[in-house]
C-alpha cells in the first residue's frame, strides 16, 4: 500500500489543508508531537508543496525531504527542543517498513480504488507498531472522510465499507482513548448523510461505543459474556423477560433488528453453497480411504 502521509489529498481538496490537518491532528496525537515540533515540519511540507506546484521540484515530496530539511536547520534554545521532537517523529515515518506506506513519491491514487466496482481488501499490518498503526488509520479513514465531504451531501450510497473485526477501530487502551476514534467517530456520525455505509463486523459488542450503535440494522449471534448480553439488550430495547431468550441462539441463528422497519426476531443464516454435488459413492471412497490411511 504506497500512501503520501502528506501530500496526498483527494480531488477538490487542497494539498495544503491535507498538510494542516495531518499535522494538526493525526501526527500529533499518535506520535505525541507537541506544537512546536508540529509547526516545524508543517512549515517545511507546505515550503516543499510551494516548490513542487512551481516546477522547481521534479518529483512528489515524500517524508525524506521533509526531514532533510529540518535537520539542516541550526536552532537555539527552545527551538532546538522542537527539532529533536520533529526528528524523532520523521525517523520513525522514514524506517525501510514505513517509508513507502508514508512516504511514497508515487502514491495509490485511493480516489479511483473507492470509486471503481467491486471490492477491495485492505489487511492491516500486525507487526506495525501501535503508534503508527493508529496514524496510518486515522489518516486513511480522514482522507476517505475529506473525500466524501469534497462530493457533498446525498441520499443515494457511494461506499459501502465493510469492517471486518472492527473492535480493532475504535480506541481501547487509555493511550488510545487519548489520541484516536475522533475521524472514525465522525465517520460513524456523519457518514450517512454524505452517502457512506458501514458494515461492523464484531465479536464482542461491549467493546464498542456508543456512536457504532447509531446503526439502523443489528445482527446478534450467540454470546455468552455478561456484559456482551447486556450491550445487546440495551441496544435492541428488550424487556427484562425477552433475555433469555439471548441464551436460545444456537449455530446459525441471530436476533435481528432493522430500526423503522422490523422489530427484534429471530433469523437463519443460510449454510453456504457446495462447491460441487457429492454422490454416496465418493463420500464411501473417500471414508475406505481414509480408514486405510490410519
Amino acid at each position: 500500500f504506497n500512501f503520501n502521509l502528506f501530500f496526498s489529498s483527494p480531488p477538490g481538496i487542497l494539498k495544503r489543508s491535507r498538510i494542516e490537518i495531518i499535522a494538526e491532528k493525526p501526527l500529533s496525537k499518535s506520535l505525541l508531537s507537541g506544537q512546536g515540533s508540529g509547526s516545524l515540519i508543517l512549515n517545511e511540507a507546505e515550503n516543499l508543496l510551494e516548490g513542487y506546484e512551481q516546477g522547481k521540484l521534479r518529483m512528489l515530496p515524500n517524508i525524506e525531504d521533509i526531514k532533510k530539511r529540518v535537520e539542516h536547520q541550526f536552532l537555539k534554545g527552545r527551538s532546538a527542543l522542537w527539532k529533536d521532537s520533529a526528528m524523532r517523529v520523521l525517523n520513525s515515518l522514514c524506517r525501510s517498513n514505513t517509508k513507502e506506506l508514508f512516504g511514497s513519491r508515487h502514491p495509490m491514487n485511493i480516489s479511483k480504488m473507492l470509486e471503481r466496482p467491486g471490492i477491495t481488501i485492505l489487511e492491516m499490518d500486525i507487526e506495525l507498531p501501535n503508534s503508527l498503526r493508529i496514524l496510518f488509520q486515522e489518516s486513511l479513514f480522514l482522507y476517505i472522510l475529506l473525500d466524501l465531504l469534497s462530493k457533498g451531501e446525498t441520499d443515494k450510497l457511494r461506499l459501502f465499507l465493510i469492517c471486518e473485526e472492527a473492535q480493532h477501530l475504535f480506541p481501547s487502551s487509555f493511550h488510545e482513548q487519548r489520541v484516536a476514534g475522533e475521524v472514525i467517530q465522525n465517520l460513524y456520525r456523519e457518514g450517512r448523510k454524505l452517502g457512506l455505509g458501514i458494515y461492523s463486523l464484531i465479536q464482542e459488542p461491549n467493546s464498542i461505543p456508543n456512536y457504532a450503535y447509531q446503526c439502523k440494522t443489528q445482527i446478534h449471534f450467540t454470546n455468552n459474556t455478561y456484559k456482551d448480553i447486556s450491550t445487546i439488550t440495551g441496544s435492541m430495547f428488550m424487556k427484562p423477560h425477552e433475555t433469555r431468550y439471548l441464551d436460545y441462539i444456537w449455530v446459525g441463528k441471530a436476533i435481528a433488528k432493522i430500526k423503522g422497519r422490523a422489530k427484534n426476531c429471530l433469523i437463519k443464516t443460510p449454510p453456504p453453497l457446495p462447491l460441487k454435488k457429492v454422490t454416496d459413492e465418493e463420500l464411501k471412497e473417500l471414508s475406505k480411504k481414509r480408514q486405510e490411511k490410519n
